[in-house]
């Protein structure tokens, strides 16, 4: 079990959440654009709260298989954002990993920062021997993060995504990508 997590890049801080943090992530959670391309729809105050419990609570869980972290860029020391990884159901040595950014902050190489540093903390001190991430297919920013990562394409995961554009409760396939230790 790695606690508590924190990570510092160039530009931000990677680091457990703390109570106080719901309002900022709200910002991020709730914007119809950020979560346009993830597995949720845009959250109200009450299930932004919700999330930041369950990281808050699943940070000392024995074993640990959920690492819900909170983004903080360094110069501001304002929460930007959310990523973590969840160990796989299908293999307990595989964990995804995900993250989101506030919309103001995109473009500015953060994820490209933060995602070498998950896979660093997946491979290394959390234990496991391979990370993979599911990808929108319309989300290509996402996708060439992923790749400058070293992180290749090995599949779908099916229906894993909502299709807002299509009829209700239609969804799409995801592009999965993975990385191994080596």
């Amino acid at each position: 079990m790695t606690y508590p997590v924190e990570i510092r890049t160039n530009h931000l801080v990677i680091r457990e959440f703390s109570a106080g943090d719901a309002g900022n992530l709200f910002l991020v959670t709730s914007d119809p654009e950020v979560t346009r391309y993830l597995q949720f729809e845009p959250t109200s105050q009450a299930e932004t709260q919700g999330l930041v419990d369950f990281a808050i609570g699943s940070s000392v869980s024995v074993p640990r298989t959920d690492y819900a972290l909170a983004i903080v860029e360094s110069r501001t020391d304002s929460l930007v954002g959310s990523c973590g990884l969840e160990a796989s159901d299908d293999d307990p040595f595989a964990a995804e990993l995900y993250f989101v950014f506030r919309r103001n902050r995109w473009g500015q190489g953060f994820a490209s920062e933060l995602v070498p540093a998950l896979i660093d903390l997946a491979l290394g001190s959390a234990g496991y021997t391979s990370v993979f991430g599911v990808v929108h297919p319309d989300n290509g920013a996402s996708v060439r993060v992923l790749e400058r990562a070293g992180m290749v394409r090995d599949g779908v995961t099916a229906e894993a995504f909502p299709d807002a554009a299509g009829p209700e409760g239609r969804w799409r396939d995801g592009l999965r990508y993975a990385i191994l230790r080596s």
